[in-house]
């Protein structure tokens, strides 16, 4: 798709699968300040053939050299299953209502990493909770195997990080 142009923002979206073949599109908003500089930008994850949001990110750029990613979940809708969620199903048996544990993290994580080097940035991080970490007891070692170096928090973290991740670009 062809990216749309505003005042202050760029839009695109991006197709993508997951690693069952299922279709789906980053709906990406890349937002700029005054002079034009890259300040942000803002992911949803769409699940094409439903039309749902199953996911987002979201990546502030602090200075040039330093990014913040500020959220990158994806959904576990099966607790939240509607009555149309459950008619849906019994027709379209093959789709989720859980999207994790599907490479999509990865998928949104490549977009924002090549994002981010292209910008020059040199350093990318963000906070892990407590309650990051008990809603995804893997987290730890997703960020490990994509890269990042766990370490503890600075003072630039949220209030309520226990460790930082780090992935250095340079």
């Amino acid at each position: 798709m062809v990216p749309t142009i505003e005042e202050n923002h760029i839009s695109e979206t991006i197709k993508i699968q997951d690693n069952y073949g299922l279709d789906y599109s980053l709906e990406v908003l890349h937002t700029y300040n005054d002079d034009q500089t890259l300040s942000s930008i803002i992911i949803n994850l769409v699940r094409d053939k439903r039309n749902k949001n199953v996911g987002q990110a979201n990546l502030f750029f602090k200075t040039n050299d330093d990014a913040l990613i500020g959220d990158l979940i994806i959904y576990d809708l099966s607790e939240y299953l509607t009555i149309n969620d459950k008619i849906y199903k019994l027709f379209n048996w093959n789709e989720p209502n859980n999207y994790q544990h599907r490479g999509l993290g990865t998928e949104v994580l490549k977009y924002l990493t090549e994002t981010a080097k292209l910008k020059g940035v040199k350093t990318l991080h963000t906070s892990l909770t407590e309650k990051d970490i008990s809603n995804n007891t893997n987290l730890i070692d997703w960020h490990k195997k994509h890269g990042f170096k766990i370490e503890t928090p600075t003072t630039d973290e949220v209030d309520s990080a226990v460790y930082r991740a780090c992935l250095y670009l340079d």
